[in-house]
């Protein structure tokens, strides 16, 4: 239980009796679920799951009214400490507001609570033929609501812009227990002000998405996936632009690692292969899609190679294929996941290498970035 004195008197029944058993956790049944990526998402031991946008609201009246600090969360895979709490706070949770309410294939949008995780709507779209246009390698366990609230990019960013331009409408329940309900699901919206935008990427501060009206896009069916080592940022990037340039090859994403960074990450998921590759400046991830791709791909590199400007040439982004098959090019609907191993391994290795280490072994270059696409599209 959480200790009463961190609490006003009567907050946690009126919690109770606002939410009832099933929609509150206290003291150890919280530090029991998985803190995500910081140990002190869990801190504040008192958690609210509410079921209903209505719920949502009048917790936060009850918070605002007791004077009590909120820390919305969704499923904690933020790395910027945006969910960390502590004692005599309340943790919202919407793990409650999971479901999927409409999917329109022909409009191409998709409204869904903002528990909803990323997977589940990639799965459920897939029948259909449509994507969310965006990507996570925490897909399974992140949310709609907090990848809205985080203005999440993700690895399709490159092509479909961050979340700012997935989303169409939004519904968030305010401090003072009112509901904005702005969940239009029409693209060409100029009427009046887009007060959307400002809970975009607010991380809860102005108020907690609840529900989210999405626009989709096509699948873009069979992609490879790969990844190539380069001698220098020049080279990466000439690479990047040439496959652009091919008419047959659409570069649905792309991201570059500095050569240490993507050691330090390999070393930690226990990947020899790939820990053991001749020391390059920049790694560099890639998916494409097109009718030839592969064999386009293939000739494409083969003159980079030519040129000296790849290290050992391509290599599979799925880490675990990696060692069963050896290096290739990885290809297939679910091509793009397969960088996912490598990147959303990052931030653990470099936290486990830090904590190992003096200061200032770490080098500066070793954080990675979105190359930014001149012919990237938004909707």
């Amino acid at each position: 239980m959480p200790s009463d004195h961190l609490y006003p008197d009567g907050f946690v029944e009126s919690l109770l009796g606002l939410l009832g058993e099933k929609g509150v956790r206290q003291g150890e049944a919280v530090l029991a679920l998985d803190p995500g990526a910081h140990p002190q998402n869990l801190r504040a031991r008192l958690m609210a799951r509410p079921s209903s946008a209505a719920e949502v609201a009048r917790v936060l009246e009850l918070c605002r009214e007791a004077r009590v600090g909120v820390v919305p969360q969704g499923g904690r895979t933020g790395l910027a400490g945006g969910a960390v709490t502590r004692e005599g706070q309340l943790i919202v949770s919407l793990d409650r507001m999971n479901h999927i309410q409409r999917i329109d294939p022909p409009a191409r949008t998709a409204v869904v609570e903002a528990g909803v995780t990323l997977q589940r709507l990639q799965e459920a779209l897939r029948p259909h033929g449509l994507v969310p246009g965006i990507d996570l390698g925490a897909r399974g366990s992140a949310t709609i609501g907090g990848m809205v609230s985080t203005n999440a990019g993700g690895i399709d960013a490159f092509r479909y812009g961050t979340m700012r331009e997935r989303v169409l409408g939004l519904e968030v329940a305010l401090a003072d227990g009112r509901l904005l309900e702005q969940l239009s699901r029409v693209r060409k919206d100029n009427a009046g002000l887009a007060l959307r935008q400002l809970f975009i990427g607010a991380e809860g501060t102005l108020g907690i998405v609840t529900r989210v009206a999405l626009a989709l896009v096509p699948d873009p069916g069979a992609q490879q996936a790969l990844l190539i080592l380069t001698d220098g940022l020049g080279a990466a990037v000439r690479v990047l632009r040439a496959v652009e340039a091919t008419p047959r090859l659409a570069l649905a994403a792309a991201e570059l690692m500095s050569g240490n960074h993507f050691t330090v990450t390999a070393r930690a998921l226990g990947l020899a292969q790939l820990a053991a590759t001749a020391p390059a400046a920049f790694a560099v991830l890639l998916v494409v899609s097109g009718a030839d791709g592969q064999s386009s791909l293939e000739a494409l590199l083969a003159e980079a190679s030519e040129r000296g400007e790849l290290i050992d040439g391509p290599v599979l982004a799925n880490a675990p294929q990696i060692a069963r098959t050896g290096p290739s090019i990885a290809s297939g609907p679910a091509a793009s996941g397969t960088m996912c191993p490598c990147r959303s391994m990052r931030s653990p290795a470099i936290s486990r290498r830090s904590a190992s280490a003096s200061a200032g072994t770490i080098p500066a270059s070793i954080s990675m970035w979105s190359v930014t696409s001149p012919t990237a599209t938004s909707t």
